[in-house]
């Protein structure tokens, strides 16, 4: 049962201002206009003297708490909605929103409660309330997460060839993250192991997972008999792939140990593995090149950065440093290549991760031997682009490109030149794929010997090769709205990136914010572009007028964030990207036959009906605590270690809090 104290006016002798807003601030409360009476006690909490500033906060957890008890209720009021294309319905995203922000505002009435003094035993009690009613929403997203989490697995299960792309991606950057814990203090490196190996052995039970479903191929609900060949390849992968999972289990145990250098080791070993079970599914070129390009601009970008510093550093230390040389210096935000902040952005994506990688500096995961074996992905990817059989690759080009024959109709013979032309193209692929595949071995050995500089020159051959390769390689064209749920991902991880830029040591920080900001600013120029090819849609499609203006109006919004960044202010380009994420829904919506939300949310028809809004300063500060999904999910962890026997007792639902009222 919570309590508040509402039920006294001041006295006359109180300063006019201080007891009318009191005053005001309990009618408020009394008629549920919460987000007044929260102003109102914040104004006589700060200004007010005791005992009066101690009740304005009490009064202000009992308004937070109301606050979280309808949201909570409103949340779990709303349709979850159905998932689809293996994305979580947007309903079941809202919903989880909304618990978040229940959340947040018990635990913001918890904080209240707890700086009220002399603390007497209402305030107590309702601590202890406010943490129960926390802890019981953060169990619930936890269990809509978990749900969710098991749907996206399933999913994920039915295309090994992806998953398993992603299960070594994930272990390359765990190899790269525990590569730099070695240079750490004990109590941090004690710290980011034990995050890492959280993680880790995430990765190891999807890959388990994998290994079971492979081992059970073909299930019992598949429609045909898959042939033989097939079968026995997904059962030697399942084999390989559990020869990984124990090498991520050695992982986890090196990290338990704190032993940096085993556990690199280990990842290698689970990464090679990886590598030899996706070896057993058939590859796509373009979507391989597609993966090795990047990475060969990461390591060829980290590796001239480095190798300048080193040079720079050495000239000076000779005294030899040249004004022209001063010219090249960079901005801020831009000492380092955009590839070395882009691994920092994919850390700092990962709640888990991203504590990690405020600890480590740059150079912790851009020397040579953390370069090499980037560099080996090239050599293995390019290796793979090497066994392309010319004429057989052609071959399955010039019959794709055929019209199907009709019904009865004995096929037909292949178009000779068309099988003459896709057979030099691909023939020039292989001879470039020889030479990437050439070129990046000699830039992983030199990388592996500590030569950087010597790396350089191959490193360069090797990416020229494999763009000449992506460049041969026909690419069918994505629809818009493939182009728009792609951006829509990138915004959302942009979105996570800004938020995790606070406590970042200054030049992580710099070279993070150029980082993301040029990120952004190509992600503008997708967005024009989308919005030109939806405009091109509208003739056939009227609806698509109205998406292109949303997919227009996000293009500015994320061009601002990039400008905000840029002025090292977060919170500015963190609300844009909100802004641009919105309209981005909204265009998809459309497109996808639905039609957006229309009318005013049910927090701004609330305040329409109950009196003219107005923004109080808790929800002014409300962004600095406001809890995402899954930082809620790492504070229910947290409030396990402190709750207290009596949160059981007094655990409770929104329909189970009465209140007393005793004005």
């Amino acid at each position: 049962m919570l309590t508040w104290i509402f039920a006294i006016s001041l006295p006359a002798a109180a300063p006019p201002t201080i007891a009318d807003a009191y005053n005001e601030a309990c009618a408020d409360a009394q008629a549920k206009r919460w987000d007044d009476a929260i102003r109102r006690f914040e104004d006589a909490a700060v200004t007010a003297e005791p005992p009066v500033s101690a009740m304005a906060r009490y009064n202000l957890g009992w308004c937070r708490f109301q606050k979280g008890e309808e949201a909570w209720r409103e949340a779990e009021a709303m349709p979850e909605g159905e998932a689809k294309g293996g994305q979580a319905g947007e309903g079941l995203q809202k919903k989880v929103q909304a618990l978040a922000r229940a959340a947040d505002e018990f635990s913001a009435a918890r904080s209240f409660f707890e700086k009220v003094e002399p603390r007497e035993d209402d305030a107590r009690r309702n601590i202890e309330a406010s943490k129960a009613a926390a802890r019981a929403v953060l169990d619930r997203i936890a269990a809509i997460q978990d749900k969710e989490r098991e749907r996206e697995e399933a999913e994920a299960l039915k295309k090994p060839p992806e998953l398993l792309d992603a299960i070594r991606e994930r272990e390359r950057l765990h190899r790269a993250l525990a590569r730099g814990l070695a240079d750490l203090a004990q109590e941090e490196r004690r710290s980011g192991a034990r995050r890492l190996r959280k993680s880790e052995a995430e990765n190891r039970a999807l890959a388990e997972k994998l290994a079971d479903a492979l081992a059970a191929f073909p299930g019992s609900s598949d429609p045909k008999e898959p042939p033989k060949e097939e079968v026995d390849l997904r059962h030697e992968a399942a084999k390989i792939v559990r020869e990984a999972a124990a090498a991520q289990r050695e992982v986890e145990v090196t990290l338990s140990d704190l032993d940096a250098k085993a556990a690199v080791a280990a990842a290698g070993k689970a990464i090679e593995k990886l590598r030899e079970a996706r070896a057993r599914f058939p590859f796509d070129p373009a979507a391989l090149v597609a993966q090795l390009i990047p990475i060969q601009e990461a390591v060829l970008g980290a590796t001239e950065s480095i190798a300048k510093q080193e040079k720079t550093a050495e000239e000076k230390k000779a005294g030899q440093e040249t004004p022209e040389e001063k010219r090249e210096e960079k901005p801020e935000g831009k000492t380092e290549s955009k590839a070395a902040g882009s691994r920092i952005i994919e850390t700092l994506k990962d709640k888990v991760l991203a504590p990690i990688a405020k600890a480590l500096e740059p150079k912790d995961s851009e020397r040579g031997g953390a370069l090499a074996e980037e560099e080996h992905e090239v050599v293995w990817g390019s290796s793979i682009l090497e066994m392309i059989d010319p004429a057989q690759a052609a071959a399955q080009a010039a019959a794709q490109a055929q019209a199907p024959a009709a019904p009865g109709a004995p096929p037909q013979a292949p178009d000779e030149a068309a099988l003459a032309k896709a057979k030099q193209l691909f023939e020039e692929v292989h001879a470039h794929a020889v030479e990437a595949r050439a070129e990046s071995a000699k830039a992983r050995d030199a990388l592996a010997a500590g030569d950087l500089a010597g790396s350089i020159d191959p490193q360069r051959k090797a990416l020229a090769a494999l763009r000449k390769i992506e460049e041969l390689l026909p690419k069918p064209p994505k629809s818009p709205v493939e182009r728009l749920k792609e951006l829509l991902v990138r915004q959302e991880a942009a979105k996570d990136a800004l938020g995790a830029l606070d406590g970042l040591d200054p030049d992580t920080r710099a070279k993070a914010r150029g980082a993301i900001a040029e990120s952004q600013t190509a992600d503008g120029r997708e967005a024009g572009e989308i919005a030109g090819a939806i405009e091109e849609m509208a003739q056939a499609q009227p609806p698509a007028k109205e998406a292109a203006k949303l997919v227009r109006d996000a293009e500015g919004e994320i061009h601002a964030s990039s400008e905000s960044v840029r002025k090292d202010d977060p919170k500015a380009a963190g609300d844009a990207v909100d802004r641009g994420i919105d309209a981005i829904r909204k265009a998809l919506d459309i497109l996808s036959g639905k039609q957006p939300e229309q009318g005013p949310r049910p927090e701004e028809k609330k305040d329409r009906d109950g009196g003219k809004k107005k923004e109080s300063p808790a929800e002014k500060k409300q962004g600095a605590y406001a809890l995402s999904p899954r930082d809620a999910r790492l504070m229910r962890q947290k409030m396990d270690q402190e709750r207290k026997e009596k949160e059981a007792q007094i655990r409770m639902a929104p329909s189970d809090v009465t209140v007393d009222k005793d004005w």
